[in-house]
């Protein structure tokens, strides 16, 4: 179930009438995409959940009413448990990866897609462990393959960010992320401040990164 309107009202407390509305939340995320993997192919998967699955089949319902009041709606892609994930593909999966997901944007006309590392389980049943250059590398074909009039977010740990603030391979990943924000909630997650968990992203302008 989506809310098809959300909004904060103030209201003049002499009259009780509205001085202004103003609806909340321009981007929205749905969930959940993981990577699966094939054992036999060794390939990278882009899967979505039934839940997911349901939904973007039935875009005129669950869809196109936020995007016809000007919200972007982008696909959530998360880890599958399997032990692959966005800090340690190949090349050869990166762009498999990408090809699989495009077709999917393209296809139910979403506004693009929103990274999240988590539940990848790195280096689980020999698989390999994290490789520092791969996320950016995923993060810039994402954006080369979808394009300008595509979204590419990304929510992020300490740990995604500890990869993400410096470049790999010539790649600052920044410069091809639209907008980043904090996927924890209880430490001190603005990463321009003292103490923050969270680090700058390498080639991301500070107002395109929430706290």
């Amino acid at each position: 179930h989506y809310a098809d309107y959300v909004a904060w009202e103030k209201q003049d407390m002499n009259t009780f009438e509205s001085v202004y509305r103003a609806s909340l939340g321009n981007i929205v995320n749905l969930r959940i995409a993981q990577v699966g993997y094939d054992p036999d192919s060794k390939r990278a998967l882009f899967s979505l959940t039934s839940d997911l699955r349901y939904t973007v089949e039935h875009a005129d319902k669950y869809i196109r009413q936020m995007q016809d009041k000007g919200r972007k709606v982008c696909v959530c892609i998360e880890g599958g448990g399997s032990g692959l994930g966005f800090c340690n593909m190949t090349d050869e999966q990166i762009a498999d990866f990408v090809f699989q997901l495009k077709y999917v944007v393209e296809t139910y006309k979403l506004d693009g897609v929103n990274y999240f590392d988590i539940e990848a389980s790195y280096g689980k049943d020999g698989m390999p462990g994290v490789n520092p250059a791969s996320y950016a590398k995923l993060i810039k074909a994402t954006k080369e393959a979808l394009g300008d009039g595509k979204l590419v977010t990304v929510a992020c740990d300490a740990e995604s960010t500890d990869l993400l603030a410096t470049a790999h391979d010539g790649i600052e990943a920044g410069k091809y992320i639209d907008y980043a924000w904090s996927g924890i909630f209880d430490k001190v997650v603005d990463a321009y401040a003292d103490g923050a968990e969270l680090k700058p992203i390498a080639g991301l302008e500070q107002s395109k990164y929430g706290g």
